[in-house]
């Protein structure tokens, strides 16, 4: 237990987003399933008793369909209010519509349908189950073919989060492909970085479809013959390994050219709190994986899955909308600059005689405001 006369008192060494992200996640806690380890008949559910925080350790048990209901209705919001933002960036600031527009509308739909999985699968059992429950599940066929069934549903989940996930890793590169075009040094480690996110999600896939689990029925047997096909564990390693890595290029590559801009440090910030976002997505999806692991037997990954997407969904969301903040609190473009330079660049007017856009060289770059 943690007491809040501690968290406060540690937070003073905290630099001020450190701060910010204690008490993020101490909110995130606040859904987070919490029940009393005492065998109570109506188990309450408080975030602060009289000095602690009353966290139970997951692993214990699953996520009840209450939990899972009320995670679902709760981090939706997030996605839903982002993207509101959008909409309005869309229509009254960018007025146009482009590629990652149409990415996110799919990821919303595959969004949706996970959530829709979720709170179905948390009605049905699987075919993960302790051994010493084997003589009794299998005497009853009604539980077995629930279990059936409640495997198949949890195999549509996994694909509807690996939809949503690598979307909103294109949604976001789309974006980063038209506000920094003109960025020579950019492009390559941009188009780069694109396929290793497409080789990422193929070599996935692959794994899940045709690697790891063979015949691909026994994801939903009974009883299954192989473990992988019901704790996914080197599946979730994999996936693991290939998406909080291509969520850390997407943060560091457009980090590493507002840096190495000749931009005021003010300017810098700006151009920067979108992108640090990210890092929420990046903390959840390792907390995701750290409950997966810590808890093989139980299906708290389910919240996790929730959180992760949500707060993903949101992120792009809010960082396509850059337009919109910009316009709204009058911040400035991210000016023309070549990175690596000493001194700023500064390219002819458009319509100067003495050269045109085709003679001016690869070291000059036109704006690269979010336009």
């Amino acid at each position: 237990m943690t007491t809040l006369k501690t968290l406060f008192a540690t937070s003073s060494k905290m630099t001020k987003s450190s701060v910010l992200l204690s008490f993020l996640m101490v909110w995130a806690s606040r859904v987070i399933s919490a029940h009393h380890t005492s065998t109570s008949s109506s188990p309450s559910f408080t975030l602060f008793d009289d000095n602690t925080v009353n966290i139970a350790k997951r692993g214990i048990v699953s996520p009840t369909n209450e939990e899972l209901l009320r995670d679902s209705l709760g981090f939706a919001t997030i996605p839903v209010i982002s993207l509101v933002l959008r909409s309005i960036n869309k229509i009254f600031v960018t007025k146009a519509v482009h590629v990652e527009d149409l990415c996110m509308l799919v990821a919303m739909s595959f969004y949706i349908a996970l959530l829709i999985l979720i709170n179905v699968s948390a009605h049905y059992a699987t075919n993960l189950y302790p051994v010493e429950e084997t003589s009794r599940i299998f005497a009853d066929p009604k539980e077995v073919a629930d279990r059936i069934f409640g495997s198949k549903i949890v195999v549509g989940l996994e694909q509807s989060m690996m939809a949503v996930t690598w979307l909103v890793k294109l949604c976001i590169w789309f974006f980063l492909k038209r506000v920094c075009a003109n960025i020579r040094n950019y492009k390559i480690a941009l188009y780069a970085l694109l396929i290793y996110i497409t080789l990422g999600f193929f070599i996935v896939e692959i794994a899940y479809y045709v690697i790891l689990c063979q015949p691909f029925s026994q994801y939903w047997a009974m009883p299954v013959q192989n473990s992988e096909c019901t704790t996914y564990h080197k599946y979730s390693v994999i996936q693991m390994v290939l998406n909080i890595s291509s969520d850390l290029f997407l943060f560091f590559l457009p980090t590493w050219i507002v840096l190495r801009s000749k931009m005021l440090p003010r300017q810098r910030i700006i151009c920067l709190v979108p992108f640090s976002l990210a890092l929420i997505t990046i903390i959840f999806a390792i907390l995701n994986k750290y409950y997966n692991f810590a808890s093989p037997n139980t299906t708290t990954y389910q919240l996790w899955y929730v959180r992760e997407s949500s707060m993903a969904i949101g992120v792009a969301n809010l960082i396509c909308s850059w337009q919109l903040f910009k316009t709204v609190f009058h911040m400035a473009s991210l000016p023309s600059f070549k990175p690596g330079y000493d001194g700023p660049v500064s390219p002819l007017p458009l319509n100067s005689h003495l050269t045109t856009i085709e003679n001016r060289g690869a070291h000059y770059s036109t704006d690269t405001g979010f336009e």
